[in-house]
C-alpha cells in the first residue's frame, strides 16, 4: 500500500497543524516552495522521525517552521480520536464516526475519514487540542 493512501491529505495535515498547534507525526508533508532554493544548499538538515528537522545555522527552524504539516497515519489518528469512535469500510469508501450524525464523515481512505471526523471534533469542541496531542505523545 502506498504510504500516501496510509496518512491524512495534505489539506487536512494543514488543518490539523493549525488545531493541534503543532503536533507531531512519524511522517511530515514538507512544502518545498516556500523557501528559497538556495536555503537548502546552505544549512546541513537532519529530520528524525517524529520530530522537527534541527541544523546549524541562525534561524533555520524560523525558516522551516511554516513548510512541514504532519502526516498522520492510521494509528496516530486512532489514538487520537475518542475511544469510542470507530471507521470501517462502506463499500468502495471509508466511513468513521456515528452514522446519522454530523459527525459522521466518509473519505477515500481510511486516513482520510478519520482525520475528517478529528477535524469536525476539535471544531465543534467535543475534543480538545491538548487531548489530541497528550493521547499522541502518551
Amino acid at each position: 500500500m502506498k504510504v500516501e493512501n496510509q496518512v491524512c491529505t495534505l489539506e487536512q495535515s494543514q488543518k490539523l497543524k493549525e488545531l493541534l498547534n503543532p503536533s507531531k507525526s512519524i511522517f511530515l508533508y514538507w512544502d518545498y516552495t516556500t523557501v528559497d532554493s538556495d536555503f537548502f544548499r546552505k544549512a546541513p538538515i537532519l529530520i528524525n522521525y517524529g520530530e522537527h528537522c534541527t541544523a546549524a545555522g541562525v534561524g533555520f527552524m524560523d525558516v522551516l517552521k511554516e513548510c512541514w504539516y504532519p502526516a498522520f497515519t492510521v494509528a496516530e489518528l486512532a489514538v487520537m480520536l475518542p475511544e469510542e469512535s470507530t471507521s470501517w469500510r462502506d463499500g468502495t469508501m471509508w466511513a468513521c464516526g456515528e452514522m446519522g450524525t454530523d459527525l459522521y464523515m466518509l473519505g477515500k481512505t481510511q486516513a482520510d475519514a478519520m482525520a475528517k471526523e478529528l477535524i469536525a471534533l476539535i471544531e465543534t469542541k467535543e475534543l480538545t487540542s491538548e487531548e489530541c496531542n497528550k493521547r499522541l505523545l502518551a
